[in-house]
């Protein structure tokens, strides 16, 4: 494990040959972020970033990682646009935060999917430009936490989100976007929810 406090990220680090977990949250980290070299042989499975000051495109080694488990950005100055599709081939990938960046992130198109999915547990999407929501989130059926929010998506809250993680979701954020309806399988008891925010949206009808 590696610490770093404040200035730019060294960019010796990501060569590091036994470098696995990397914690630099909430320091005053700035600059862009290197591209990681060689990522295909690389044995990095977390790494925390989020709470920084750092700015840039995003590298596409970061998708590349074939050990990575946890990604953490959000809360950054990050900008471009980000695939997720690449990500979801990463099997052992369970956290994955892009929120609260300046970043556009989009879906497959073609609503393709790997023939394994990773077993998300958080995902963190605020503020990401979306105007749906991913098509791959129906299939990633033990999400705990999930924040969509401060995007623009429209349309009606599907009930197969109340379906598909009834037994799981702890904490679900959908406000501040444009959602109109929810469908009626919103009823359906979940378990485990907690923390549900619906608010600044245009939801019409009772809720």
């Amino acid at each position: 494990i590696l610490y770093v406090n404040a200035g730019k990220i060294p960019r010796s680090i990501f060569v590091l040959p036994t470098l696995q977990t990397l914690y630099l949250d909430s320091n005053q980290l700035s600059g862009s972020l290197e591209d990681i070299p060689a990522p295909l042989s690389s044995s990095i499975s977390e790494i925390d970033l989020s709470n920084n000051q750092l700015s840039g495109p995003m590298p596409p080694s970061f998708s590349q990682l074939p050990s990575l488990k946890y990604l953490n950005l959000e809360s950054n100055h990050l900008i471009g646009t980000v695939e997720l599709n690449p990500f979801w081939k990463l099997s052992n990938l369970y956290f994955l935060g892009f929120s609260n960046n300046m970043l556009s992130v989009i879906d497959a198109e073609d609503g393709a999917l790997p023939p394994v999915l990773p077993n998300i547990q958080h995902l963190g999407l605020a503020s990401c430009n979306l105007t749906k929501l991913p098509g791959v989130l129906r299939y990633l059926d033990i999400i705990l936490e999930l924040d969509l929010s401060s995007n623009q998506i429209g349309g009606s809250i599907p009930g197969w989100i109340w379906v598909v993680w009834k037994d799981t979701l702890g904490k679900l954020d959908l406000s501040n976007n444009a959602f109109t309806s929810l469908e009626k399988s919103s009823l359906i008891p979940m378990t485990h929810l907690n923390f549900l925010n619906l608010s600044f949206n245009r939801l019409q009808g009772d809720i």
